[in-house]
């Protein structure tokens, strides 16, 4: 998947490495350990089609780019009207369940 914020593309990859950093964006922690558990908190904000949920998911999702938009730049696409966002949440949710890592988390979530 592909994302286009003014003249820049980013690449968005849904692996093992999108888990980590969803794991250190949104995971829990505790007394300074980490428990993971990011995707879990993710996925039903994602479902609810949360907006700062999916700036935070897709700024994870280029973890493996070499460059990366800020948080400031996804808010910004997010906020633009030309932006389809119901459409992107929609992308967002089919590539997080076709992508190896991540398919049997949304699946569980659904049951």
């Amino acid at each position: 998947m592909e994302i286009t914020i003014g003249k820049a593309s980013y690449d968005l990859s849904f692996g093992v490495a999108f888990v980590r950093e969803v794991d250190k964006e949104l995971g829990v922690k505790h007394d300074g350990v980490s428990f993971g558990l990011g995707l879990t908190i993710a996925l039903p904000g994602l479902q609810s089609y949360d907006p700062s949920v999916l700036s935070d998911i897709l700024h994870c999702a280029t973890v493996t780019s070499k460059k990366r938009p800020s948080h400031a730049d996804l808010d910004g696409l997010i906020d633009d009207p030309a932006t389809d966002v119901e459409a992107l949440f929609v992308e967002v949710l089919r590539e997080i369940e076709g992508a190896n890592a991540t398919k049997a988390a949304l699946k569980n979530m659904r049951a």
